[in-house]
């Protein structure tokens, strides 16, 4: 617990914390809530220039805290997080952890370090995180700070998280990682667990470069039915600005690859960035059965050089994500296939392309809306398409291709050959809003797709 502030004037106050080895300062609470995080910055004046009460930074070289509550803090309880992990497993295997409540950790609440067959279940991991782990080399004399609740790295296998619940974790909610060179990651198990209010990614599926490292993969992550809510919208903000995705999986340019990433049946919804996103070499991706709704984008896939990269998307719902549906920008990958999906008010553009490679094939969707919207665009000719048995509402413009507007499936057909088979008309779901997406049996999309396409 804190006590014996010093008023700095300007109503922030200052601490100094005496740590012992193998402590380090990560989050603090004001009355059992943590307060808003501020990265430091050269000195308190700057630090807290414009920030608002309730935010607190802390200066790494002189651990020295700095808080700017909302009023003296002579009546409330402060209290700072020390001890950098909850549990730590270091080249162990078969550790199991389970019912069990890990909170006000620095960095990780649960950290496995070249582990194999190691499981958490069960567990509720909260309020950790925020810990510095390096000075900043791009900005001095700033810092880089992190913090997740489960993190497998360093050449980890066979792991798996069932039943956990992860809530305001400064960074990632789970994450499989590599941030060193030549190390693999490989068989990774989420599962049926809740994620909310992380400022990173709800769950995080990276290849690091950290500074030039190359060589590593991770092979085989399956994260299904976990629901992930809010990210970026925590204690910690939307990390570094860009971030705050539900689920992201990304592997950085010349660090290394990925193959075999599944994600099903989870339900995102509320980042502040986008639902799920996919980034570099990373293998054939697999979304099945996924609810994706209420994010910035739904899903976005975009990478300048990847080859590796493609995108199977099947029997999903894709719905009310304020900047588009599905937004595909990569011009070297594997290509794009979305069969048997839900499209539903993903303004202003449901399922848009504006540089593909591989194959594109777009097959037995439903595109519905209840304003105008662009359901279907690409930015040029695509490469090996195939568009076929989708059913849309016809309102505006509905397709964009290759420069052309389309305000019909008939006109979309006559100007492209694409959609022999599809339908325009009434779509009618029976009350997507309230999360009913059946077909009501006067709708035209009934009997419109093509049986084993996809």
């Amino acid at each position: 617990m804190l006590a014996g502030w010093t008023s700095l004037g300007s109503g922030l106050y200052s601490q100094a914390v005496l740590l012992s080895p193998g402590e380090a300062l990560g989050n603090i609470s004001e009355n059992g809530t943590l307060m808003a995080f501020v990265p430091w910055n050269t000195d308190p004046t700057t630090t807290f220039a414009g920030q608002s009460v309730g935010t607190y930074a802390f200066d790494f070289a002189l651990s020295t805290i700095y808080i700017k509550p909302a009023a003296a803090p002579a009546g409330s309880v402060y209290r700072a997080s020390v001890k950098i992990f909850g549990v730590l497993a270091a080249s162990k295997s078969n550790i199991v952890i389970r019912n069990i409540h890990i909170t006000r950790f620095s960095l990780n609440g649960v950290l496995f370090e070249n582990c194999r067959g190691c499981s958490v279940s069960s567990v509720e991991i909260s309020d950790g995180g925020g810990a510095v782990i390096a000075p900043n080399p791009a900005a001095p004399p700033t810092y880089i700070y992190a913090g997740n609740g489960v993190e497998f790295d360093t050449n980890s296998s066979e792991g798996s998280v069932t039943g956990v619940s992860v809530f305001r974790v400064f960074d990632s909610g789970i994450s499989p990682q590599t941030f060193h060179s030549n190390n693999t990651v490989s068989g990774i198990d989420i599962r049926d667990s809740t994620i909310d209010r992380c400022g990173f990614a709800g769950v995080e599926i990276s290849v690091l470069s950290n500074g030039g490292t190359t060589g590593s993969s991770i092979t085989d992550v399956t994260v299904a039915g976990v629901l992930v809510a809010n990210t970026g919208r925590g204690w910690s903000g939307r990390r570094y600005g860009t971030e705050g995705h539900g689920i992201r999986v990304m592997a950085d340019a010349g660090a290394g690859t990925m193959s075999g990433i599944r994600l099903e049946r989870c339900t995102i919804s509320n980042s502040i960035g986008d639902g799920v996103r996919l980034v570099g070499n990373i293998g054939g991706v697999l979304l099945h059965r996924m609810n994706v709704k209420i994010n910035d984008r739904g899903i976005a896939v975009a990478d300048p050089t990847a080859t590796s990269l493609s995108l199977t998307l099947t029997s999903s719902l894709i719905h009310q994500n304020g900047q588009g549906g599905l937004v595909y920008n990569a011009p070297t990958a594997a290509g794009l296939r979305v069969f048997q999906n839900t499209f539903f008010s993903n303004p202003p553009i449901q399922l848009a392309v504006f540089n593909q490679a591989g194959e594109a094939r777009i097959q037995n969707n439903i595109f519905h809306t209840t304003a105008p919207v662009t359901h279907l665009y690409s930015s040029g000719v695509l490469v090996a398409p195939v568009i076929d048995n989708n059913c849309y509402t016809e309102m505006g413009n509905i397709v964009g291709y290759n420069g052309t507007p389309y305000a019909s499936v008939a006109s979309f057909r006559s100007g492209t050959g694409f959609e022999m088979n599809g339908v325009g008309g009434d779509v009618d779901l029976t009350n997507p809003i309230g999360g009913d997406f059946s077909l009501q049996p006067t709708s035209d999309c009934r009997g419109s797709g093509r049986q084993g396409w996809g």
